[in-house]
């Protein structure tokens, strides 16, 4: 029986009687690196954050690498205990960075092992100046995020997640608070981590080239349901779903005229 590295199963969400999710089934391999797309308030988001446990579904399974996600059935403050364990293996990277203002690139990427991890300060630093390095940041170790662009917050919040050496990495859409001439920097990152290090990826985004470039597979949301999935070729450029036409008809074509 194969393992997946994350695996949900009947996923339910809501807020008071609005229905966000609506049951999804998803499974995610080893390495798989997949792309959510959709229209404002399908529920891409929520589902992401439902992943790690920011949001608690209502109905439904969460497993990460072949183990149920708060395990279930535990008294509750033990079931916190350990998604909290769980969640130290899954990086999530905001549409607003979340760094913390009144600490330099170095600091915001120290934190997660110093405090979290329990490592020293000399190990945590050099782990904080590997991971800076690998965003083409070394240079800005001592800066602070108003000192910084946004694409270079953006690329400090992922050395954050790389420093914790998650096993997942979400993505919930990088770019969208960025300067057109600043997503390149973070798009070029997130391939970096694809093509050099095989992560398992769940990426929001509406950067359909990028899509086309690194997926292995795209989901299209709607209505808090997968209206489809398959390779990028097929979703991007010949989708079965109507809707699924529609929306990127509206993303693709306004950029093409």
């Amino acid at each position: 029986m194969e393992t997946y590295k994350i695996e949900l199963k009947g996923i339910h969400k809501s807020y008071g009687r609005l229905k966000v999710l609506k049951g999804i089934d998803l499974r995610i391999k080893e390495r798989e690196v997949v792309v959510i797309i959709g229209p404002s308030g399908s529920g891409k988001s929520t589902l992401l954050r439902c992943v790690n446990h920011l949001e608690t579904p209502e109905r439904g399974e969460i497993w990460i690498g072949g183990e149920r996600f708060g395990q279930a059935g535990m008294e509750p403050r033990m079931r916190e205990s350990v998604a909290n364990r769980q969640r130290q293996g899954i990086g999530f990277v905001f549409q607003s960075f979340n760094l913390f203002p009144h600490m330099t690139a170095l600091q915001n990427v120290m934190e997660g092992p110093l405090w979290v991890k329990r490592l020293g300060r000399k190990e945590a630093e050099a782990i904080a100046c590997a991971q800076l390095a690998k965003v083409e940041l070394q240079d800005k170790l001592h800066s602070y995020p108003s000192q910084l662009s946004g694409g270079q917050c953006q690329r400090v919040a992922i050395a954050r997640s790389l420093a914790m050496s998650p096993n997942v990495m979400l993505f919930d859409e990088p770019t969208s608070a960025l300067d057109p001439e600043l997503i390149g920097g973070v798009l070029k990152v997130m391939k970096q981590l694809v093509d050099e290090h095989g992560m398992t990826m769940l990426i929001v985004t509406h950067e359909m080239g990028f899509a086309g470039d690194v997926a292995d597979r795209v989901i299209m949301m709607d209505g808090g349901v997968i209206l489809e999935e398959g390779p990028p070729t097929e979703i991007l450029r010949t989708p079965r779903h109507p809707r699924t036409k529609k929306f990127l008809d509206q993303i693709i074509k306004p950029y093409a005229s």
